[in-house]
């Protein structure tokens, strides 16, 4: 069987892949038919045969770099005999999801002591003893151990070279994306996340989601270990660039994948070290502090062995900012984080691999504390048949979060570097507080005709102004008080045994959430044109617990080889899904001392007995136990053939189909107050099928790759039950008992050419998504009042469509001049229901939004010193075929300058010079010019370790946030709080610690 894998990876016959195998081992190969047989040539004089010799193997590395080593010669003796030779292999891989580069030999059977000697150019040659353990009669292939070699010392004298040198930007070597760090021009003090933006191919966005040529990255890693798994935005803010050799990207599949029939693995984006950043202590520190009292403080430390590796990394800041002056980036007003934020979060990552040994723990722990202050105006616009209908909005918010995580992984493998045992632990806790205050008001028609936007708000909240009040329809003001706590805990267990080629696993998870949450609200409505200016005044408190969630899930796996080119894999999951929650709404308001204008502050209560018997809010309090009883059976096969040569990868082509089919019986025991209490029962039987297909070729300069995925759901429960809502006097809720199971359709179709000696890169994109049975919250409007009552329906007809091009290339002989342009384009079409009159049920009602960007940036190198030119130009267009709608016209754009200057003395100089414009806004003062500029000095200390830097944030002061959503009711146009323009100055220490050498510690 591993022969059979071998040959396989090799693209070989499995005579061919025994010739491979013992090649350069004295030993003779016999092929008679199907019958295989191999003879040692030193006993061939004595007449034994050795065809049952078993084989052994291993990897060589380097003793500091733990890098693996390539064409090392490996000799084995018995005592002072010869017993086999070998030498370690690039393209050898002892299983098909393992490392390449390892030694085979063939020794015989009964082991014993033997002395193994291991000899390369440049490496001290190294003996190293190990006693191999008789072989099982059904064991054919075991492994030994990883041996460590010395690098040699060598004392040689140079002659005077001049070197001219293009580094090349990216490669490819093997089936991996290679992308060299240091031909990429970046400022001073940058880190890893302006490295990956700067990547041909490469977008970045700001919740750190990475995507190379399309592709989504599942991972991000360190050396080619996880660092903090799932959080990349730690790494990609705290690492920094200079520390960076390249960077790879490839698909990594471990043994769990491959046991699960996965198609490609886990598409990982690999930060590799530079050499002397990766044994001893790395750490770089960092503090800021500027106008507005803005301030910065992060560290950054590393400490690797070649046996461990511990992280720690500390963060303290009140920036909120993602922008780095001089940076070439997709950053506009739009996309940047909005509100105030202030963040104090320290955390350590930890990865032990004892020597000789498959046994791997890692794991991480964070703890994070985050203040934010938001501010926010908003104007909508919401489509109706009679004439739109407008509203202005205030928002304000504080809030506080604490947050513990930690997460460990511990593995216990065997020696086929298959079979093992994981278990993975993790915890999260969080407390928060939150208070809030809203203002708004809807009106019948356009109000800024009236007023500006900024006086308009004044108006709503002093009611003052007839024309505004005689086309106002409601005035809402309300402040709320929020806290509470949660938890999560969990543990996932993995075995898997591998025998005669086939793979047995079994998984299990078992997950539980708990979380308490408290608010306190009181809000006032009033409706200027009903008689009498008719209120609405409420003080409520509501209590939500227990709230309770735990799921538990088994999942058996068999994944085997049909041939050399096909696998399949059988497997099912057995699990149950409960929750239980208990919902307490309480109207202290009718309690008289607690009503309008008492003296009572928001956050207090009355006494228990009073406000649980006398202002209990039954028509919304509920309390419900949910279960989710489900079994899964599937089927997938993977067609794959791959063809190389000896030193490259050549073409590879992938084709996965996997048909799951899972059986749920839903159970809802619901009551709510006096209004409804009963048990509500469905089954569902859904699919979820999957066809995946991906060609590579020359040498994977080239790819296409499709992929079609059917997601089935169910409605959720509570949505069933047709009760009344009217937690919120303005949106009133309803269930609907015939709501049908929803299925999406999502596929996409990806083509990517590159040249990596010509520096160009292609991609292109086309993407298709559509909704059968989705859920719409279909309205009913009242236009007096303002108020919207929903029951949600099925509606089919919603779909999105969506092409991307991304381009980029040289433009000179010397590539100094590049080019880059971003095409994007989509139709997103909405479907919804709306209805004016509560006699007449809702109307379908379809909105058509055609959007399209185009991003140019030219950047031009010289030396160490870059200049770019940037340019964006977004257009919208919204249509509707309903009667009334009016369509409009978005235009968003932006152009500017960037550029980097090394001067004398390491001092070096980065600014970008940016015009924001925008176009068709409804409010007028949306419609803005803004030229923001941004600059850095820096001055660097290399001796020392030390780096100065002076920022200087939107210097002109014109910077402002407007974003605009637009969907099938309407559209919203939303002003958000920004960080003031501010002067911050940073110093910078770094620190690279070697180990302690002949009794000295080496250079930092």
């Amino acid at each position: 069987a591993d022969l059979r894998t071998y040959a396989n990876v090799k693209n070989l016959s499995v005579p061919d892949a025994v010739r491979m195998v013992c090649k350069g081992l004295p030993v003779k190969v016999k092929v008679n038919g199907n019958k295989i047989s191999v003879q040692s040539k030193g006993d061939m004089a004595q007449g034994r045969d050795v065809q049952n010799g078993k084989m052994i193997y291993g990897l060589v590395k380097d003793n500091i770099t733990q890098e693996i080593l390539y064409d090392v010669e490996v000799s084995i003796y018995s005592d002072t005999t010869l017993i086999a030779e070998s030498k370690t292999d690039r393209n050898y891989r002892p299983t098909g999801n393992s490392e390449a580069g390892y030694w085979i030999a063939t020794i015989p059977a009964q082991g014993g002591m033997l002395h193994f000697v291991f000899q390369k150019d440049g490496y001290e040659p190294t003996v190293q003893e190990y006693h191999v353990k008789p072989f099982k009669k059904i064991e054919q292939m075991r492994f030994a151990f990883n041996a460590n070699i010395k690098r040699s010392k060598k004392d040689q004298i140079l002659g005077a070279a001049t070197v001219k040198a293009t580094q090349i930007k990216f490669y490819h070597k093997g089936d991996t994306i290679v992308y060299n760090a240091d031909a990429f021009q970046l400022a001073e003090g940058s880190m890893l996340d302006n490295l990956i933006k700067s990547m041909p191919g490469a977008e970045l966005s700001d919740d750190g989601e990475i995507t190379i040529n399309g592709k989504h990255v599942d991972a991000l890693l360190l050396n080619g270990e996880d660092f903090f798994k799932g959080k990349n935005k730690i790494m990609l803010e705290n690492l920094p660039a200079y520390m960076v050799k390249n960077i790879k990207v490839y698909d990594r599949l471990d043994a769990m994948q491959q046991a699960m029939g996965r198609k490609d693995g886990d598409y990982v984006l690999d930060v590799n070290l530079k050499k002397q950043y990766s044994i001893g202590w790395i750490g770089n520190v960092e503090a800021g502090y500027g106008s507005e009292d803005r301030y910065l403080a992060r560290l950054f430390a590393l400490r690797f062995t070649d046996a461990s590796r511990v992280g720690v990394y500390a963060n303290l800041n009140n920036l909120n900012d993602t922008r780095k002056p001089g940076e070439d980036s997709n950053w506009t007003p739009e996309t940047m984080p909005t509100g105030l934020l202030a963040q104090k979060a320290v955390g350590v990552d930890y990865l032990i691999k004892p020597k000789r040994t498959m046994k791997k723990f890692s794991g991480n722990a964070e703890l994070k504390y985050t203040d934010a202050d938001n501010y926010s105006e908003s104007t909508v616009e919401n489509y109706l048949s009679e004439g739109n209908t407008f509203m202005r909005n205030r928002t304000k918010s504080r809030r506080d979060n604490l947050a513990f995580s930690t997460s460990h992984r511990l593995e216990f493998n065997q020696s086929d570097g298959i079979s093992g045992v994981k278990l993975i632990p993790s915890f999260d806790y969080s407390r928060y507080n939150r208070f809030g205050s809203n203002l708004s008001a809807t009106f019948g028609s356009d109000p800024f005709s009236y007023a500006d936007s900024r006086a308009l708000l004044d108006s709503i909240y002093t009611m003052q102004g007839d024309n505004l009040r005689r086309i106002m329809l409601n005035r809402y003001i309300r402040e709320t008080k929020y806290k509470g706590w949660k938890n999560t805990s969990s543990l996932y267990a993995f075995i898997m045994e591998k025998y005669a080629g086939v793979s047995y696993s079994v998984s299990g998870e078992i997950k539980y959430t708990a979380q308490k949450d408290e608010t306190f609200s009181q809000y006032g409505i009033r409706y200027p044109n009903i008689p009498h200016d008719a209120s609405v005044f409420q003080n409520v408190y509501t209590h939500d617990t227990p709230n309770r969630n735990l799921s538990y899930a088994l999942t058996p796996n068999i994944h085997f080889l049909m041939n050399r080119y096909t696998n399949v894999n059988v497997g099912g999951e057995i699990g149950q899904k409960i929750l239980r929650r208990e919902y307490s709404r309480y109207n202290l308001d009718e309690l008289s001392e607690w009503a309008e204008n008492t003296e009572h502050i928001l956050g207090q209560l009355p006494s228990e007995t009073e406000y649980k018997f006398r202002a209990i809010d039954r028509q919304n309090s509920y309390d419900l136990h949910e279960y989710d009883n489900y079994q899964e059976a599937y089927v997938a096969c993977q067609y794959q053939r791959v063809r190389k040569s000896e030193d490259a990868f050549n073409s590879r082509t992938t084709i996965y189909i996997n048909m799951p089919v899972s059986r749920h019986h839903y159970r809802l025991d619901y009551t709510r107050g006096n209004v409804y209490s009963g048990i509500t029962r469905r089954n569902a039987i859904l699919l979820t099928p999957m066809m995946f297909f991906n060609r590579q070729w020359e040498n994977r300069k080239r790819e296409i790759e499709y992929l079609y995925y059917l997601e089935q759901t169910t409605p959720n429960m509570t949505n069933l039950i047709e009760v009344e809502n009217t937690t919120d006097p303005l949106n009133i809720y309803t269930g609907n008992s015939k709501l049908r199971n929803i299925s999406k359709h999502y596929m996409y179709l990806l083509y990517q050419a590159n040249n990596p000696e010509k520096e160009t890169n292609f991609s292109t994109r086309l993407t298709y998504n559509t909704t059968v049975n989705a859920i719409a919250y279909a309205y009913t409007y009242d236009r007096t009042t303002g108020i919207r009552r929903y029951r949600p329906q099925n509606v089919d007809g919603n779909y999105l469509l969506a092409a991307d091009i991304n381009y980029s290339r040289p433009l000179d002989k010397r590539k100094r001049l590049t080019l880059n342009t971003i095409t994007h384009a989509k139709l997103d079409h909405g479907v919804d229901y709306i209805s004016e009159d509560a006699a007449i049920a809702p109307m379908r009602s379809s909105v058509n939004t055609w959007w399209g960007t185009e991003t140019i940036r030219l950047n031009y190198k010289l030396g160490k010193h870059s200049i770019g030119a940037k340019g964006y130009l977004g257009i919208g267009h919204v249509t509707s075929s309903r009667e009334g709608f009016d369509a409009f016209t978005l235009c968003d754009f932006n152009y500017g300058l960037t550029t980097t200057v090394k001067l004398p003395c390491n001092f070096e100089i980065s600014t970008d010079l940016t015009m924001y414009s925008h176009r068709g806004y409804a409010t007028g003062s949306s419609n803005t010019n803004d030229l923001v500029w941004n600059a850095r000095i820096t001055k660097s200390l290399p001796k020392h370790g030390l780096v100065f830097m002076l920022d200087g944030f939107d210097i002109l002061n014109q910077l402002s946030n407007i974003s605009q959503v637009i969907n099938s009711q309407g559209r919203t146009e939303t002003y958000r709080n920004t960080l003031p323009r501010y002067i911050m100055a940073h110093i910078i220490y770094r620190l690279n610690k070697k180990p302690k050498k002949n009794g000295k510690e080496a250079e930092k």
